[in-house]
């Protein structure tokens, strides 16, 4: 390069450090680290290198070395700021999720549950949550074929879950009113329609639970 001077060296080196970028990847981030690091051992001690491979420790490790760590204190007002802030969006979500609760509690409410293995169809949910160990998908929207009749969903909070085959299922309850006859369901509302499609009925801890796998 042009640089003639140890000090325009420096100041060039320091130009391509990409203080603004967001790293995609661990090995971008951790080459970009590494070069910082180099960068300021060449200031500390510019015969670094020699023992550098001998030493088998990265170059931000030995930037660290025999340094002792400073105790982190928590900036409490960035951290009640935080803790509200996720209060507040917990509490949205528990209103947002509030049929699943009260259908958990309450087992005369009727669970459509789907085998959506086959689906090739790309979905939608404002929300992925933890709830009481399972996960909740909120707002979720999809549509499904199942033997040439359409199943939409729209805007429903289910419960996703995977099998030890590695089957994948959506829970829901089911709200009324529904058409269940000679094992045939249809249902007709905002935020679900099934076209007549056939499912297995069963009973599971007191609850009727109808199930039918997706074609596509």
């Amino acid at each position: 390069g042009t640089a003639k001077t140890s000090e325009e060296l420096n100041k060039n080196a320091a130009l391509n450090i990409e203080r603004n970028r967001v790293f995609l990847s661990a090995d971008g981030e951790s080459y970009e680290i590494g070069y910082v690091a180099a960068l300021i051992l060449d200031r500390k001690n510019p015969d670094w290198k020699k023992n550098f491979y001998a030493l088998k420790m990265s170059a931000d490790e030995l930037l660290l070395d025999n340094i002792e760590e400073l105790p982190e204190t928590a900036d409490t007002e960035l951290s009640d700021e935080v803790t509200k802030t996720i209060e507040g969006h917990n509490a949205k979500l528990s209103e947002l999720i509030d049929d699943l609760v009260k259908a958990k509690k309450d087992t005369s409410v009727s669970y459509l549950k789907i085998d959506i293995t086959k689906s090739t169809g790309s979905m939608y949910a404002t929300d992925m949550i933890n709830y009481e160990g399972e996960q909740v998908s909120v707002g979720y929207k999809n549509t499904f074929t199942v033997n040439g009749k359409t199943v939409a969903l729209n805007d429903v909070n289910v419960y996703e879950s995977f099998d030890d085959n590695g089957n994948q299922y959506l829970i829901l309850p089911l709200s009324e009113p529904i058409d269940i006859k000679d094992n045939v369901l249809s249902v007709n509302n905002k935020k679900l329609s099934i076209e007549g499609v056939k499912v297995k009925t069963e009973t599971v801890n007191g609850r009727t639970v109808y199930f039918f796998a997706v074609s596509n």
